[in-house]
C-alpha cells in the first residue's frame, strides 16, 4: 500500500496520509507541469529541500515520482545525493495531466497550454538518463506509456526494476470486470516470460545484457544529452 502527497506537503501532513492508509510507502510526486497548467495551481517548484525532510521524518520508504514529464540526468543525481531509495520516472506518454488541466483551463478561460503537451523526456528517454553512475544508488520505477509486454521488456532492459501498468488495467476494468482482469494479467505475465525467453535471459541480470538497437530518433537524443549507451 502507497501513500502519495505532493513534493510541496509538509513532513506532517506526509506521515498523516502514511497512517491514514497504514501504508507501506510514501510516493512524493513532482508535477510541476500540471501545476501550471491548473488554474489554481501552484507556482513555487523549489521542492528539494523538502523532498529532504519528508524523507527524514516519515516512517516508511520514500519512492519521488514524476507524473508525466520524466526526468533528466541531473534530477536523478540530486536525488541519489539525498539518499532517496526509489525513483518513478514518470515518463511522457501515459496519461496526459497538461491535457487533462487544460480542459479545466478553458473552462476558465485561464488561458491555453498545448506547447507543454509533449513536454519533457518520455519513459525510454528517462530511463536513458538514468544510466549515469551518479544515479546508481538508486532503483528505478517506469511508468507512463508502458502498454505491453514487449513495453515491460524494453523498460526491464534499460535498468528499470519495477514497471507500473496502471494506465492498461484501469482500461481493462472500465470495459470489463474484475475476473477478465485479472486473466489478462497473467496473459501479459506470461507474455514477458516469453519475449525473455526468446532473448535468451533467464533473469533480469541476464537480461540487461542483451544487445539495444535504438532508433535514429533515440541515437540523436542520446549524443545530443551526452548520455552513455544501454
Amino acid at each position: 500500500m502507497i501513500a502519495n502527497v505532493g513534493a510541496d506537503k509538509s513532513p506532517a501532513v506526509a506521515q498523516q496520509a502514511v497512517n491514514a492508509l497504514g501504508a507501506n510507502m510514501l510516493e512524493v510526486h513532482l508535477n510541476a507541469v500540471q501545476e501550471l497548467v491548473m488554474p489554481e495551481g501552484g507556482r513555487e517548484f523549489y521542492w528539494i529541500n523538502n523532498i529532504a525532510r519528508i524523507q527524514a521524518a516519515v516512517s516508511v520508504p520514500v519512492i519521488v515520482k514524476e507524473v508525466g514529464a520524466g526526468m533528466r540526468s541531473d534530477d536523478f543525481a540530486r536525488l541519489s545525493r539525498l539518499g532517496v531509495p526509489f525513483v518513478d520516472v514518470g515518463g511522457r506518454g501515459g496519461t496526459d495531466f497538461a491535457q487533462i488541466e487544460n480542459v479545466r483551463s478553458h473552462q476558465q478561460h485561464a488561458g491555453d497550454f498545448t506547447d507543454l503537451f509533449t513536454f519533457g523526456q518520455t519513459t525510454v528517454e528517462s530511463l536513458l538518463e538514468a544510466q549515469s553512475d551518479d544515479a546508481d544508488t538508486l532503483q528505478l520505477w517506469a511508468t507512463g506509456g508502458i502498454r505491453s509486454a514487449l513495453d515491460v521488456v524494453v523498460a526491464l532492459r534499460l535498468g528499470a526494476q519495477v514497471v507500473g501498468i496502471a494506465g492498461l488495467v484501469l482500461h481493462w476494468l472500465t470495459r470489463g470486470d474484475l475476473d477478465t482482469t485479472v486473466t489478462r494479467l497473467q496473459q501479459l505475465l506470461t507474455e514477458v516470460r516469453g519475449i525473455m525467453a526468446l532473448l535468451g535471459a533467464r533473469n533480469l541480470t541476464e537480461l540487461r545484457t542483451v544487445p539495444v538497437v535504438l532508433s535514429p530518433t533515440l541515437r540523436n537524443y542520446i549524443e545530443q544529452r551526452g548520455l552513455t549507451m544501454p
